[in-house]
């Protein structure tokens, strides 16, 4: 169809220089051009439909990812303030001297915890992609995208973090191992409670402590602080990462399509 208009376009325009009507001549290059500027719009706005789509589509990926980060760091803060509290009171017993069952309750609870790290899943596939893809700017808020790009880099540097608490965690367990008498309560291996146990995860383990003849280590007891301050700056990152998402979700909501 294209095809056949050229040739009759060309022919029209042949004919008026042939009779000098420039009129013609004028209307059918006004009209040529209108066409090819119709066409190049079409194309564009195409274009960006198509641009639109995909940062539309990146974006609620990357509301899905945050909304995932959001459930794991909220779920670990009721077992981090568990074991910070078990540590709490293992310490408090030290610093009173006084006898306490460590094969009970939260003491229990957190010694089985002992060498366990902080480390919630990072979800970051819509977020690279979008960094890759440019498109950020489809955000139009230079706060959000910077606050964003923040974060991410803030949970890659608190996964380095992480790993220096774990050297801190083998520093105090090897303080732990002389004093304490570490067993297992059962010998299956499949003993290791459940999340409706009073003890979940890992509850098979039983470490017995002296606390009347360890009460003037003060090694043990720096180790047991040591454990409770790990915790205590877990559970406040953790609470940090909740509003940071928090308050760029707010900003994504109100952004999206």
């Amino acid at each position: 169809c294209h095809n056949r208009k050229r040739p009759m376009i060309l022919a029209r325009i042949t004919r008026a220089l042939r009779t000098q009507n420039w009129f013609a001549v004028a209307l059918e290059f006004v009209i040529v051009i209108a066409g090819v500027v119709i066409g190049f719009q079409i194309t564009a706005w195409n274009a960006d439909r198509q641009v639109v789509a995909r940062d539309a589509q990146l974006i609620s990926r990357l509301t899905r990812d945050l909304d995932a980060m959001r459930a794991a760091n909220a779920a670990t803060l009721p077992d981090t303030e568990r074991t910070y509290d078990g540590w709490i009171d293992l310490l408090r017993a030290l610093e009173a001297c006084e006898p306490i069952d460590t094969t009970q309750g939260d003491i229990r609870f957190a010694i089985a915890r002992y060498q366990r790290t902080h480390a919630p899943p990072i979800y970051r596939a819509a977020f690279d992609e979008m960094s890759a893809a440019g498109a950020f700017s489809a955000l139009r808020n230079e706060a959000l995208q910077e606050a964003i790009a923040t974060f991410y880099a803030t949970l890659e540097r608190a996964t380095v973090i992480e790993g220096a608490g774990r050297v801190d965690q083998l520093a105090t367990a090897r303080l732990l191992w002389p004093r304490m008498a570490f067993s297992m309560e059962e010998d299956s291996i499949q003993s290791v409670g459940n999340e409706e146990d009073a003890v979940p995860a890992a509850a098979n383990t039983l470490a017995t402590l002296d606390v009347t003849a360890h009460c003037g280590d003060l090694e043990l007891r720096g180790a047991v602080w040591e454990m409770a301050d790990i915790n205590r700056d877990f559970y406040f990152e953790t609470l940090q990462t909740l509003a940071e998402i928090d308050a760029i979700l707010t900003e994504l909501e109100a952004i999206a399509p």
